[in-house]
């Protein structure tokens, strides 16, 4: 079958994630546990079982949609709700309709992406599922409406009027890839940090992973630290630009 398409123009044929940064904004900053609150923090925490299955993006560049539904699946476990899979396709097409990028699977920033889960919800992945060849068709009107009964909850608006915070996770370029970096978000005071989809194409991903959650147990432990960071062979892999074929550069000139 051949992979060319648009007048010719062939199909990148390399796995992407498909995160886009965000563009700055100065309602940002850095967010700091209080020493008060620190110190009182319990030394171990396990979340494995409030923790929803792992989840597959495929062939799409939908890594916002995928974590952003996590988080939401995590957050409905967490706060007692009944616990269903969100649609990541749902979250996916309307975080391009705000980029207008409806059209092309362009991939989405993290911002955005958590904007219109908090505007218009999110419905369940039963509701519009994850055929990524439908990744530019709107979702149905059914999709929307059962959306509306998933937009963000009363309890979190009231907590954050009360508390002047958001709870705060390490939602970062491409998520956290060593053990080093997941400890070090845990000591700057985030409440947790998820993990980059990278890590799959690491020497050894359900070691590396592993690691990643002992580091952000025992953040403040440099021993566990670095014992748990030993041994993990290689992180992430790239591709080097001499092992790509000539039609699959977008220069040939320069190197």
């Amino acid at each position: 079958m051949s992979n060319r398409v648009n007048g010719g123009l062939r199909a990148r044929p390399i796995e992407r994630f498909g995160w886009v940064p965000d563009l700055p904004d100065a309602r940002d900053f850095m967010f700091s546990t209080p020493e008060a609150i620190l110190t009182k923090m319990p030394t171990k925490v396990d979340l494995t079982a409030k923790m929803p299955p792992i989840y597959d993006q495929g062939q799409l560049g939908s890594c916002t949609a995928n974590a952003i539904g996590a988080a939401f699946e995590f957050d409905q476990v967490k706060e007692g709700y009944k616990d269903f899979m969100p649609s990541r396709l749902f979250i996916y097409y309307n975080e391009r309709a705000m980029e207008g990028t409806i059209d092309t699977d362009s991939g989405a920033m993290i911002r955005d992406g958590m904007k219109s889960v908090a505007k218009v919800g999110v419905c369940a992945e039963d509701t519009w599922a994850y055929d990524i060849s439908k990744f530019t068709e709107k979702p149905p009107t059914k999709a929307y409406s059962e959306a509306k009964k998933h937009q963000a909850p009363l309890e979190l608006i009231q907590y954050v009027h009360e508390n002047g915070k958001l709870p705060v996770p390490n939602f970062s370029a491409g998520g956290i890839a060593t053990p080093a970096d997941a400890a070090l978000m845990m000591q700057l005071g985030v409440d947790g940090v998820f993990v980059g989809s990278g890590i799959f194409k690491s020497g050894d991903p359900a070691r590396r992973a592993k690691a990643i959650v002992e580091a952000t147990t025992h953040f403040t432990d440099a021993k566990i630290i670095a014992e748990v960071s030993k041994g993990l062979g290689e992180a992430m892999v790239g591709i080097g630009v001499t092992q790509l074929a000539e039609g699959e550069r977008l220069a040939v000139r320069g190197w």
